[in-house]
């Protein structure tokens, strides 16, 4: 049968999936390279092999394995896909001088929105679209506030 395995490497943590369904989490470690955030800020990559023997099974003899026995194994591969997990929409908020600068993750796709008509109850309900090609912006503070948020596209 065809199985999915998921491998998310987290900052803290390493979950395994098998078909969907969490098969195990890892969040310490030895390391002789040093403490924490190790090894989870270091290059890595993917090494897919066959784990012949332990307690499943048992392990094979060693005159099968000096006799060159060819275990049955096959491993059939559809794709690998790695990616990047994308961060949450979320706008940094920062003084300025008398303004305000706004950022947000540069890796996200995202449009910005304002809005600065109020309702008597305080709440708004006309957003409008702002042009800008960079992940800040500069705004001045409005008498009465106003709000901005991300949102997809």
């Amino acid at each position: 049968n065809f199985h999915t395995y998921t491998l998310d490497w987290m900052t803290n943590a390493i979950l395994f999936y098998v078909d969907g369904h969490l098969y195990e989490t890892q969040t310490s470690w030895s390391s002789s390279v040093g403490p924490y955030p190790v090894p989870f800020n270091q290059p890595f990559f993917l090494l897919m092999n066959f784990a012949i023997g332990g307690n499943y099974v048992g392990n094979p003899s060693t005159a099968a394995i000096n006799a060159g026995t060819v275990f049955p194994v096959e491993m059939v591969v559809d794709y690998v896909r790695i990616y990047s997990v994308t961060d949450p929409f979320r706008i940094a908020v920062k003084q300025s001088g008398g303004n305000i600068l706004l950022t947000w993750p540069t890796n996200i796709v995202c449009r910005v929105q304002a809005q600065t008509n109020f309702l008597s109850s305080g709440v708004g309900n006309n957003w409008s679209p702002i042009t800008t090609a960079t992940n800040q912006m500069q705004v001045t503070p409005l008498s009465g506030g106003g709000l901005y948020r991300l949102v997809s596209p």
